[in-house]
C-alpha cells in the first residue's frame, strides 16, 4: 500500500492546480512517526512555515513563500505540547486556509500511530 501511496504523490502535483500545497507523511518509518503528537506539530510546523497562518500569503504560490524556510520561520518548540492546544490550533489553521489555494494531506500508514493522544 505505501508504493502506491508514495506514486501517487509524485503524481499529485500534476493533477492538482498549480498552486496547490502538498503535505504528506509516511508514518511508522522511524520513531519519532509514531506519535500522533509530533505529527500533528509536524503538520502545523510545515504550514506556518508555508504561509499558511498570514492572511498575507494567500493565493501565493509555493515558491514566494518558500523562502520563509530560510528564514528560520517557527520551529516545533514555538508550538505546545499539550494536544488539547495543538488539535484546536491544527483545526484553525485548516479553517483559515485560503479558499483559493488546493492543500492535500495524504498520511500514510495511519495504523502505525501509537495509541497516545488518540
Amino acid at each position: 500500500k505505501t508504493s502506491l501511496v508514495a506514486a501517487a504523490i509524485c503524481r499529485l502535483s500534476s493533477w492538482s492546480p498549480p498552486n496547490s500545497f502538498n503535505v504528506f507523511r509516511f508514518l511508522g518509518t522511524t520513531t519519532g512517526s509514531t506519535s500522533v503528537r509530533m505529527l500533528v506539530r509536524s503538520l502545523l510546523l510545515q504550514l506556518h512555515r508555508c504561509g499558511f497562518e498570514h492572511a498575507s500569503n494567500a493565493g501565493k504560490h509555493i515558491a514566494d513563500v518558500s523562502d520563509n524556510f530560510k528564514d528560520g520561520g517557527p520551529d516545533c518548540a514555538d508550538f505546545p505540547d499539550d494536544m488539547n492546544k495543538l488539535v484546536p490550533m491544527l483545526a484553525e489553521t485548516l479553517q483559515a486556509a485560503p479558499v483559493n489555494r488546493r492543500l492535500n494531506i495524504v498520511l500514510d500508514s495511519l495504523d502505525q500511530l501509537s495509541d497516545e493522544n488518540r
